[in-house]
């Protein structure tokens, strides 16, 4: 007569196994939805610029996100060229970024906090809480790009797209 007297846990490794592998998809999906509820929200995301429409306001919200970058995309199907914008924020002297496309931008800042930004066909301004204005500025010597892209998380997925018509 063989007597086993080892005490058994009320449940198995592979009943634990099973339960978290049960609750793994809930964990994944709360912390998903955190995620996301932390991410900028920018409205309107496109704005046309035209001759006749040549302002425009985009709000970015819950909270007042600083830019982190913009890009330019020269033509329909070219190569998007960008610039952090972290990185030129200063006291206060203006700083001009030139891009290999021929625009150049001059970044306002004042306490590492960004005022506007001239780009020579437009420019865009901060003009409140997580408001912005951006305007298409008529220059002859400038051409204009396809679109101009401003970021306002670090991968740039919040972000409001400008496009000139």
């Amino acid at each position: 007569m063989n007597i086993n007297f080892s005490l058994s846990p009320p449940f198995s490794l592979l009943t634990v196994k099973r339960v978290f592998l049960l609750l793994l998809p809930l964990l994944v999906c709360a912390c998903n939805q955190e995620i996301v509820g932390r991410l900028p929200q920018i409205n309107p995301g496109v704005i046309e610029l035209s001759a006749t429409q040549p302002e425009g306001y985009f709000q970015v919200s819950p909270r007042d996100y600083e830019m982190c970058l913009f890009s330019v995309t020269p033509n329909e199907g070219g190569k998007m060229e960008e610039c952090n914008v972290y990185d030129k924020l200063g006291k206060g002297t203006p700083v001009v970024v030139e891009f290999p496309a021929g625009y150049k931008a001059t970044i306002y800042s004042k306490d590492k906090r960004l005022v506007k930004i001239d780009l020579g066909f437009m420019m865009i301004e901060k003009v409140g809480r997580g408001k912005y204005r951006v305007e298409r500025v008529p220059n002859s010597k400038v051409k204009y790009p396809f679109t101009a892209m401003f970021g306002f998380m670090e991968d740039g997925i919040s972000s409001a797209t400008i496009i000139f018509k």
